[in-house]
């Protein structure tokens, strides 16, 4: 029998009989968790997101007292002799579910299976070079689209009120064997946010002269949803609302909206919606990680220079679009920026200077990355934990030299993440700009 090993912000191992819940109580500290009335109402067989992922992300001092032991000892007991499935992504958390059952367990019994728009995608690499950093098989691909959905969500929705995850129903239909699909007229927890969040939002009158709010106005009529829907919805955005805001967690209202909104696989769902209807989707994020950063900024990020929306504007213009990011990328910059503004000004800055040819100088910004990281979980888990920079070559654009040398000097750790992909980026970008100047 194969056990599957599940981990979405919080810890589930999941079997063809049955999906223990683990929330890891140990880690959570008062004021930490969104809506705890909310678990009252969790059917016995499924998880859901009910942890501000933000806070918990880099809490690495709790994560090495507390969730690496706690892993292991629950791979230990829950798994036995059995062999294990693990659905993995290349973030931090499933990596760290990855080390642990690796550390357990004979990698022979470990198969990892990974998912996505296309096969070969970011993330797909980013799970490949984690198994074989390991000494494991390349994991799976399972194509992640539409079909993925259909009585599911409904019946969480009712249930919960909150968020379900695309994890959920695709591991539900590699287990039980079933083709959920998505049907005409359907609320997932992430969409009904975003719905909420522009129609109904408690700064409404900001957004309804605004494409946001024109936007979903249009995805709401052309998906089939009524206004009842999102009655019993807005309560509990209005909760949320209340919870970011008190606990300083956003800084703005549209910061709070872009954090309902950054689910990927929704605007794949949203866009085959869109087109079999025969309208175009309209996002306002062309590029997801540049618009991250964009929509969790301010106003201006400096006085007396160009606002930050112009700047990513004129970014866009001389450059083009820049490579996708996944939402792994979205969630570490969006949580980065607001602390570390000025690691990604100085980026900005350098990358728009059209008279810069040198390397991005590195010794402005370790200090601040540094903080960022804090402690690390144990040194041999760094070490384990290291990508082979082959496989994160991303769609073309950065040459294997360019990642190569990047990685060499900047990807330290595995906590680096962040890191290494904005020197990548901005390698790139400036490969690409000298490339713009010599036609």
């Amino acid at each position: 029998m194969i056990k599957t090993l599940f981990n979405i912000y919080n810890m589930s191992i999941i079997s063809k009989e049955s999906v223990v819940q683990l929330f890891c109580t140990d880690m959570i500290v008062s004021g930490q968790t969104l809506f705890e009335g909310e678990t009252k109402n969790l059917p016995n067989d499924i998880s859901t997101n009910l942890l501000k992922d933000d806070i918990l992300f880099h809490r690495i001092d709790l994560l090495e007292k507390s969730l690496v032991s706690n892993i292991c000892e629950i791979i230990k007991n829950a798994v036995g002799d059995d062999d294990v499935l693990i659905p993995i992504s290349g973030g931090v958390d499933s990596r760290i579910l990855l080390l642990c059952a690796a550390h357990v367990l004979k990698t022979k019994r470990i198969h990892c299976v990974t998912y996505g728009a296309y096969q070969g995608n970011l993330e797909h690499k980013y799970a490949t070079a984690v198994c074989r950093s390991l000494g494991l098989d390349p994991p799976e691909f399972h194509l992640l689209d539409g079909s993925i959905y259909q009585d599911y969500i409904p019946i969480m929705l009712k249930k919960t009120l909150g968020r379900v995850s695309a994890y959920h129903c695709h591991l539900l239909s590699y287990l039980e064997g079933k083709n959920y699909t998505l049907p005409n007229k359907i609320l997932s927890g992430f969409y009904a946010d975003a719905v909420c969040g522009y129609a109904q939002g408690p700064e409404v009158e900001r957004w309804e002269h605004s494409y946001w709010y024109k936007g979903v106005l249009r995805k709401a009529d052309c998906l089939g949803f009524e206004l009842e829907d999102l009655k019993s919805i807005q309560e509990v955005l209005k909760e949320k609302w209340d919870f970011y805001k008190s606990q300083e967690l956003v800084r703005s209202f549209d910061e709070y909206l872009y954090i309902n909104l950054r689910s990927r696989f929704l605007l794949g769902a949203l866009k085959d919606a869109y087109e079999s209807c025969g309208k175009q989707i309209i996002t306002p994020w062309s590029n997801a990680l540049v618009a991250s950063i964009a929509l969790n900024a301010p106003r201006s990020y400096r006085k007396g220079k160009v606002g930050f929306r112009q700047c990513i504007a004129k970014f866009n213009s001389k450059l083009g679009s820049i490579p996708y990011y996944s939402s792994i990328e979205i969630k570490t910059f969006r949580g980065l920026f607001q602390k570390y503004e000025r690691l990604f000004v100085t980026l900005l800055e350098w990358i728009l200077d059209s008279t810069s040819n040198d390397s991005l100088d590195t010794r402005k910004i370790n200090p601040w990355m540094n903080e960022i990281h804090g402690r690390v979980i144990r040194k041999e888990l760094q070490e384990k934990m290291r990508f082979d920079s082959s496989e994160i070559v991303s769609s073309g654009l950065l040459s294997k030299k360019i990642v190569d040398r990047v990685a060499k000097r900047h990807y330290r750790s595995f906590w680096h993440q962040a890191q290494f992909h904005l020197l990548a980026l901005g390698e790139a970008l400036r490969y690409q700009k000298s490339i713009i100047k010599s036609k």
